[in-house]
């Protein structure tokens, strides 16, 4: 509001002076004064025509009222011009994780260590690590904090703890093996979607004003390669987080007006507990946790972190889809 204030009060005083030297001094005899915003160019040599084209020109013989509405309309011209200038600067500003407060859930272990460790790595002012035991955050610099995501309370409380947040990383969530027709699959399902949407919408909801009041700042939420096919092993964890996919397009869309950049961070296997066993090509913790990152600072609102997420998006319009 402040650089607004000055460039308002800075084209007030350039209106009056141009009305003076417009008004009370002939226009014939002006030097080169100024660039007008567009291009063309206002000079004033005897007789050269000093309106925009396709207006009348305006000589020696014109009106000082018409003389004071041309300065006027000049000068409006350029405030609108480098306000514009001033709000395409504000909507592009990019989020940086150097000298950010970072809150991570699920930061114990896997994909949510890794984002702690990168966050300190590159400069973070703050991190907090969350997670349901804060007693198994032992990273070195991280500030633990208990959070479990299923749970109204902790949210709240981590909301209310963590007041100076500027980016959130909706990393925790769970996978369990089953299919869509078995007895447990009601009961599978309601727990992956608690965690893995539920959690996530609820950590939205209330970091949001949180974000707004520090100027905007930014929501990773790591989704994953299910979100697009169902092979069967997982379905329940691939339908939750398909529904997360939606969520996060649905509330970066919600949040655009305050600024909030909502990044999407989509990958396979990758080398953590969770697929510990599976005889399958996994990227590291360390990669995927980069991308996202330099996506982020990218001002990116999606990011593909391995091989296989880039193939299975790509195959999303084959014929047939790669989901089918």
């Amino acid at each position: 509001m402040n650089e607004l204030a000055a460039l308002v009060t800075a084209n007030q005083t350039r209106v009056l002076k141009n009305r003076q030297v417009l008004g009370h001094r002939r226009l014939g005899d002006l030097k080169p004064r100024r660039n007008v915003p567009g291009g063309e160019v206002i000079a004033g040599k005897t007789g050269q025509n000093l309106a925009p084209p396709g207006r009348q020109p305006l000589t020696s013989e014109g009106s000082r009222e018409r003389a004071n509405h041309f300065a006027a309309e000049l000068d409006a011209r350029t405030v609108d011009t480098q306000n514009h200038r001033l709000h395409l600067k504000k909507r592009t500003r990019r989020m940086k994780v150097r000298d950010a407060v970072v809150l991570i859930t699920g930061a114990n272990r896997g994909i949510g260590l890794a984002f702690a460790q990168a966050a300190l790595a590159r400069g973070a002012r703050k991190v907090y690590a969350a997670a349901r035991n804060p007693s198994q955050v032992t990273l070195t610099g991280a500030v633990p904090v208990k959070l479990d995501v299923t749970s109204a309370d902790d949210v709240t409380a981590a909301a209310r703890t963590c007041r100076d947040v500027t980016l959130v990383v909706n990393n925790a969530g769970i996978a369990r093996l089953g299919g869509l027709r078995s007895p447990e699959t009601l009961d599978s399902a309601r727990t992956h979607f608690e965690t893995n949407v539920m959690g996530v919408l609820r950590m939205m909801q209330a970091f949001a004003p949180i974000l707004k009041s520090n100027g905007g700042g930014a929501f990773i939420n790591v989704l994953s390669v299910a979100s697009w096919i169902n092979s069967g092993a997982m379905t329940a964890y691939a339908v939750s987080k398909a529904a997360a996919w939606s969520l996060t397009n649905g509330l970066r869309n919600e949040l655009k007006p305050q600024h909030t950049q909502v990044l999407g961070l989509h990958a396979g296997f990758v080398d953590t507990d969770l697929t510990k066993g599976l005889d399958v090509p996994k990227a590291s913790p360390q990669s995927v946790v980069q991308q996202a990152f330099d996506a982020l600072e990218a001002g990116l609102s999606e990011v593909l972190a391995d091989e296989r997420s880039r193939t299975i998006k790509q195959g999303l319009t084959a014929i047939p889809p790669v989901y089918l």
